[in-house]
């Protein structure tokens, strides 16, 4: 059963009033879900031209039965589907959770991909779900696998031919270390937008060299609608110790379009197979322009190492056979980390929390260290890094990073965690506070106050997730237990928006890059009646224009329209709106650029 508030049905003008729009104290943020159970793994797809766009989680409402659910949020903040949103399965689930995927499509809608156990095991689905809410693959979703297996984790990417690519892992048999007869295989399947599928059953990645395939994976699209798949290879041996993790390496497959493998063999990032002892390693990965890959893992050489290789189209290493390194600091480890990549200048941003032990504490030192590697992995912040957050010496506090994004200027921003740990009798209360610090290309602070306080009320917080550079912002999202102190990393589904001046809150910036602004007017201002805005397009697009009252709330809305290149015009009526100080917003592309208007 799905349901969905009957919010939907009302114009967003009614929406803006009821739900809040992002506010700018931390100690609030903007409420998404936060109600009975625990709401979990939040994920956000936004539109890179408008800002609006999905955000989706689990929700725990009885007896850990975690249901998909899913809104709309715009860029100013606001719950488009209302505050219960859209509930997209209730199906029975396992206890826990695995990962999911969600990714906006060329027509705005949402797929998302889950496994859930309504046919008694693990099975995958997808939805396709538009912005009102209509399940366009029927209300159950699309079934992908029918099997007793495992089927973990599924992803999804959409080609340029706008079908989808979406894949998972079967048999996941990490929870029985000893078996080395059965293998936990990769499969993918190609669905258009019909729901139907062009291949007459899903293709499978095996390789006999490898005992098995880990859950984590991932898909980076190439121009000719091939696709890279990176994955890690878990090795038994028997120098493997019971109780001892096993080997482990991370590797790269390319294939075409059909699906079909193009190298012989998977190409494995590190020359042998002592990777890591870590099982949540996992490594973010890019398309470069030269036809190859890109890629950033965690390795263990002996310590926790981050590391980047780029892999040319034949598989070919062009940073040694052993990747770069973030830094080259001996006596620090790297870990938990955050990546980003600039492709139209070709640089890879990576911010990460440095470890050194301090022996005369004695404790464990962290800090937010960031580096930026050319594609021929060059370390251009120096050979140790920059610090964007100074070292915490403490056993009770540590720091990580949530989030990297970049900016079209140059530069990334990053959002990072300090998590505190308070001793209360027999139970540790784990309190997280959220910042932000944004680096300029050469690795300073853009920002004069260096970091922002995102979120600094006390809380338990985790699972954070922060989307891509649009219209003068970004999105964080992550779950929150402020309603419940003595839950720890669970509760509430919450988000802020970060502007790139370094500010929160009602989004009232200038950002030329589409309108230009010093043509841009409005007459008559102050006005009694009706307004005209004139503006100068830099090249035919489509324009919205709204109207913001002094407290940051949206009172009107323009059709948006699609305007030619050159000087064009906006006509914007008082109607009943009151006497006072407005703003007025033109929107195209990733530009927005404000006006100030008084209504007499």
């Amino acid at each position: 059963m799905k349901t969905r508030s009957i919010l939907l049905l009302f114009l967003v003008f009614f929406t803006s009033l009821i739900f809040a729009q992002w506010t700018n104290d931390p100690k609030l943020n903007t409420l998404i879900r936060d109600t009975t159970g625990d709401q979990v793994l939040s994920k956000l797809a936004i539109n890179q031209q408008t800002g609006t766009g999905y955000i989706s989680w689990f929700s725990d409402m009885s007896d850990l039965q975690f249901d998909v659910n899913m809104n709309v949020i715009d860029k100013d903040g606001y719950l488009l589907w209302g505050h219960d949103g859209l509930q997209v399965s209730d199906n029975p689930s396992m206890t826990w959770v695995t990962d999911y995927g969600l990714m906006i499509d060329d027509d705005n809608c949402a797929l998302l991909t889950t496994q859930d156990i309504r046919t008694g095991t693990s099975n995958v689905f997808a939805y396709r779900i538009n912005s009102d809410g209509d399940f366009l693959w029927g209300d159950d979703g699309l079934q992908l696998t029918n099997n007793t297996n495992f089927n973990p984790s599924p992803n999804i990417i959409q080609d340029h031919n706008g079908d989808y690519i979406i894949g998972w892992t079967e048999n996941y048999t990490i929870f029985s270390p000893t078996d080395t007869v059965n293998k936990s295989y990769i499969r993918f399947q190609k669905v258009k937008k019909d729901g139907t599928s062009p291949w007459d059953s899903a293709m499978v990645v095996i390789n006999d060299t490898i005992n098995y395939m880990f859950l984590n994976f991932n898909f980076v699209l190439k121009p000719d609608n091939g696709y890279y798949m990176t994955f890690i290879g878990i090795y038994i041996t028997d120098s493997v110790m019971p109780g001892q993790h096993s080997y482990m390496n991370i590797y790269v497959q390319n294939f075409d379009t059909n699906g079909d493998p193009l190298w012989d063999h998977p190409v494995s990032l590190e020359p042998d197979y002592h990777l890591s002892d870590d099982f949540y390693i996992y490594g973010d990965a890019y398309h470069h322009q030269d036809g190859g890959i890109i890629i950033l893992w965690q390795s263990a050489d002996p310590w926790a190492t981050v590391k980047m290789q780029h892999l040319d189209q034949d598989g070919n290493k062009l940073c040694g056979d052993w990747g770069t390194k973030v830094s080259n600091n001996p006596d620090h480890q790297q870990q938990d980390f955050a990546t980003a990549y600039d492709a139209d200048n070709d640089f890879v941003y990576v911010f990460w929390q440095d470890l050194y032990y301090d022996p005369y504490n004695p404790t464990y030192c962290s800090g937010i260290l960031g580096q930026k590697f050319s594609a021929d992995g060059t370390r251009l912040w120096s050979d140790t890094g920059s610090v964007f957050s100074p070292y915490i010496c403490a056993p009770d506090t540590a720091q990580w990073p949530g989030g990297v994004a970049t900016h079209p200027e140059g530069g990334a921003m990053a959002i990072y965690t300090v998590q505190y740990l308070t001793i209360t009798g027999p139970d540790t209360v784990i309190n997280n506070f959220i910042y932000a610090t944004r680096a300029d290309p050469d690795g300073e602070f853009e920002w004069d106050q260096e970091s922002i306080v995102v979120s600094d009320i006390v809380s338990s917080k985790g699972y954070y997730v922060l989307s891509e550079y649009t219209n003068g912002e970004w999105i964080a999202s992550w779950s929150d237990s402020r309603n419940d102190l003595s839950s720890n990393n669970v509760g509430g589904i919450y988000a802020q928006n970060i502007i790139e001046d370094g500010t929160l809150g009602p989004l009232f910036i200038s950002n030329p890059a589409a309108i230009n602004h010093n043509e841009l007017n409005v007459y008559p201002n102050p006005f009694s009646f009706e307004t005209t805005i004139t503006f100068n397009l830099k090249a035919t697009n489509n324009v919205s224009c709204k109207l913001y009252n002094n407290k940051g709330s949206l009172v009107k809305t323009i059709p948006p329209g699609l305007f030619r290149r050159g000087n064009n015009k906006i006509t914007v009526s008082r109607d009943s709106l009151p006497s006072g100080v407005y703003h007025i917003l033109l929107t195209t592309g990733n530009s927005v650029i404000s006006k100030k208007v008084i209504i007499y």
